[in-house]
């Protein structure tokens, strides 16, 4: 080791007595430099936490009863290829109000209906959310508990994103009860949470799922945000008005 170490300093004194030496010597100092500044960026605030200190599923690591609840307002992006589909709402309970391509839309879960605002009045109308399954918290959980745990990434402020993967396999079949065997690339599903493990954000990547089921050619994405829990007030049924 003391050879290598004496070698490497005759090379860099050596390399000093030269212009194109000192220019190299310049150089790799500012690669160096530049290195260990994108390492200490790509680390910084956050702590990946190793699988192996968790079990499968959802258990004990953050809280979904806030959306649950059924009471926020949402914004879902739903990205195929690259086409984005935007939805924009509130719930408060069995209702729902909510926006796509500048449309108003209520919903009514109790009754199982969806109308269509079209010239100042409501009409019964088909969902327009054609991922209206993988909106569904209740569907989510279960695909979560069927699905591989990855890893968490702990912020400094106190919030956390945890990684999950699903195959495509395993979607049919909860989903569908479609019995394949796939091997493809596993799809991912991925929470974020406040500092209180409160989940406000899930972000389904289902590229495989897609491109098997010919939704897409190569990217399926739906983003779902969530916010003002337990803050909306009563939304009323307008056909009832």
């Amino acid at each position: 080791m003391k050879k290598k170490i004496d070698g490497l300093k005759e090379l860099i004194n050596n390399l000093k007595k030269t212009d194109r030496g000192r220019a190299l010597l310049f150089f790799l100092g500012y690669l160096v430099f530049f290195v260990i500044l994108f390492i200490i960026i790509g680390t910084s605030g956050r702590i990946v936490v190793d699988r192996d200190d968790f079990e499968s599923g959802i258990q004990a690591y953050f809280n979904v009863d806030n959306i649950k609840d059924n009471n926020y307002s949402y914004k879902y992006n739903i990205t195929v290829d690259v086409n984005d589909y935007v939805f924009t709402g509130k719930r408060d309970k069995d209702n729902e109000m909510f926006k796509y391509m500048d449309v108003n839309y209520f919903r009514d879960y109790e009754e199982k209906v969806i109308y269509k605002e079209e010239d100042g009045k409501w009409n019964k109308s088909n969902n327009p959310n054609d991922f209206d399954y993988f909106t569904n918290i209740d569907n989510i959980v279960d695909l979560v508990n069927a699905a591989t745990y990855i890893s968490k990434t702990e912020y400094e402020s106190g919030k956390k994103t945890y990684n999950y993967e699903i195959s495509t396999t395993t979607i049919e079949k909860i989903k569908n009860e479609n019995y394949i065997d796939l091997d493809d690339k596993p799809n991912e599903i991925v929470f974020s949470t406040d500092e209180d493990e409160n989940v406000n954000k899930i972000i389904l990547n289902l590229n495989s799922y897609g491109k098997y089921n010919n939704i897409c050619k190569k990217y399926l994405t739906i983003e779902l945000e969530y916010d003002n829990f337990g803050e909306i007030k009563e939304i009323k049924n307008p056909i009832s008005e």
